[in-house]
């Protein structure tokens, strides 16, 4: 397979490492302005850059696309915030990393998800990892978090860290929404409350971890940080809850760096877990993404979900 790269930080570096390890031909790899027509004529675009660059993602799926060309993004801003747009072009889009990294939570939801389920997830690996093994001390998990890969180099502000995250958590959010039809939403509409020093501080002598819940009603609850939208028939809670709070949260709560979903309908409850933070698992879904959008072209068979 002929294959193209745009962006090249730790995620396009990762993808050039498989695909080398497969023995795919790389075309080209471009680290921020793609303006290279033999891109255009790979067998796949793989879209590695940084996930508040919505509009620059948006534009080259697009472009891609028009001229028959998969995509296979892990860049979030783009399904978050200009999903109408991009909603044509969905059948030639691989977008399983945007959320969850290599989990496989869009795949996995699109499958078992009813109207009638709830959902609880962990939807960011570098908070569970940093709060995980904050028993060595907020500074010293941070750094841990950084020296693995789960978090941006240089700031060593736990503040600014965390908050970030939840951001990230919001675009994921959104995406979710939107690709599983539960109501069109954009990052713009959820109104953030971000944690201050003496917030953190309580956080990090407590047990909590920043849980996602999609349900159908509202519930009192003690969250620290994060967002609540009524999009739909659903109620969006995001926050640092206390694990000890409802069972559901600690059948959830995964390992180190790990993200999970449990999904709840009746009686009946089901979990995944997988790998969510670092480039090693965001690259190998994007890979399997690329082989399931590419099969066309050797089989003919048409394009599945992802």
């Amino acid at each position: 397979m002929n294959i193209s790269i745009i962006g090249y930080g730790q995620i396009g570096k990762e993808l050039h490492r498989q695909a080398e390890q497969k023995d795919w031909t790389i075309d080209c790899i471009v680290q921020r302005h793609c303006d290279d027509s033999q891109a255009y004529k790979s067998d796949a675009c793989f879209l590695s850059i940084p996930s508040n660059q919505g509009t620059a993602a948006k534009e080259y799926i697009i472009s891609f696309a028009r001229k028959q060309v998969p995509v296979i993004t892990c860049e979030k801003g783009a399904l978050a915030d200009h999903y109408e747009e991009l909603e044509p072009w969905l059948g030639m889009m691989g977008y399983s990393a945007t959320v969850g990294g290599g989990t496989g939570i869009i795949p996995y939801l699109q499958h078992m998800m009813t109207p009638k389920t709830q959902i609880h997830a962990v939807l960011n690996g570098t908070m569970n990892f940093i709060f995980d093994n904050v028993s060595t001390g907020l500074g010293a998990a941070v750094r841990k978090a950084q020296e693995k890969g789960y978090a941006e180099p240089g700031s060593t502000n736990a503040v600014d860290i965390i908050n970030g995250e939840m951001g990230d958590v919001a675009r994921k959010v959104t995406i979710l929404c939107n690709v599983l039809k539960l109501g069109m939403v954009t990052t713009g509409d959820f109104t953030m409350n971000t944690v201050d020093d003496r917030q953190m501080h309580h956080l990090a002598k407590g047990n909590h971890r920043f849980i996602v819940s999609i349900t159908h009603k509202r519930e009192a609850e003690d969250v620290i940080g994060g967002f609540r939208h009524d999009v739909g028939n659903y109620v969006i809670s995001a926050g640092f809850k206390e694990i000890s709070a409802k069972p559901e949260y600690q059948s959830l709560i995964p390992n180190g760096a790990n993200n999970a979903i449990l999904l709840k309908e009746g009686d009946a409850v089901y979990r995944l877990e997988g790998p969510g933070a670092g480039p090693g698992p965001t690259a190998s879904t994007m890979i399997k993404d690329a082989l399931r959008l590419t099969q066309h072209i050797y089989t003919k068979k048409p394009l599945g979900k992802p």
